[in-house]
């Protein structure tokens, strides 16, 4: 995920943040005939999640400023189970859009103009997010949400650290059927024990719309990604966020406040020093 920006000269620059990922693995069988012919090789473009990442950053330095550069309209992660295939398109194009709207939700309008000048890809970009088309892939910049922790149970962690490899990566995987009645009754336990917790439901809310987007077969990932890069392999591999988050709402459901906010402090010491980076200047 790339940051726009602008240094003191007033130049435009644009900072690469370190961001986790939500992805969603729709089998290819379940797709509609025109989509599942578009994702099929040799029509679409599979790619290793090292090289997607790679080629995110590389598009994100330009795609939003100029228009200029691949969208990676076939672009695709894929995995396998079994002779099934399930696929994960990039979709830059969407999220580029929408990472936009957002960005009109925190600085003024004339500072988007600013800091995206040409006045085509604005309304392209726009029209894309009014679409009404959802993402296969979402970015959490500087730290994962909390909320996509319900998605997940601490035995679908997985850490991995290969000599060979490119370094540490803690990533989650589930399936929609299984991640849909956790987020329900994790908004459950937060709506019928916490006072004030309208920005944290409306997560879950937004959260539970997307997963139910897809197929019930789909898979679901959570991948650290970026986060990796800034996080040592100690953090990394005693980061048990899922089960704090899961912890918290068992706590919730037996009544004991005291015990929720306590594994709840647990994941604010965790995730708040990477996050407050977020707003440094």
């Amino acid at each position: 995920m790339a940051r726009v920006t602008r240094t003191r000269a007033g130049s435009v620059a644009v900072v690469t943040v370190p961001s986790a990922q939500l992805r969603a693995f729709v089998p290819l069988d379940d797709l509609e005939e025109h989509d599942r012919v578009r994702w099929s090789p040799p029509a679409a473009a599979p790619i290793g999640v090292r090289a997607a990442r790679a080629q995110e950053a590389r598009s994100g330095r330009t795609r939003l400023l100029t228009g200029r550069g691949s969208f990676a309209e076939r672009a695709v992660l894929t995995r396998r189970v079994g002779d099934e295939v399930f696929v994960c398109p990039l979709q830059l194009d969407v999220r580029a859009a929408l990472a936009l709207r957002e960005l009109r939700t925190e600085v003024p309008g004339p500072v988007v103009d600013l800091l995206v000048p040409d006045r085509g890809v604005r309304g392209r970009l726009d029209a894309l997010a009014a679409s009404g088309r959802r993402p296969t892939i979402i970015d959490g910049p500087w730290g994962v949400p909390v909320a996509w922790f319900t998605l997940f149970d601490d035995t679908e962690r997985r850490f991995r650290d290969p000599p060979e490899g490119p370094g540490p990566r803690l990533t989650y995987l589930t399936t929609c059927s299984r991640a849909l009645p956790r987020i329900e009754r994790a908004a459950d336990a937060v709506d019928d024990a916490v006072e004030d917790a309208d920005g944290l439901l409306e997560d879950l809310a937004d959260l539970l719309e997307w997963v139910e987007s897809f197929p019930q077969r789909a898979l679901l990932e959570l991948d650290y990604a970026g986060l990796a890069q800034v996080l040592s392999r100690d953090e990394l591999e005693a980061d048990r966020s899922a089960h704090d988050v899961w912890s918290a709402v068992e706590a919730l459901e037996q009544g004991d406040p005291l015990a929720a906010v306590a594994y709840y402090g647990a994941l604010q010491v965790r995730w708040g020093p990477l996050q407050a980076r977020a707003h440094a200047s």
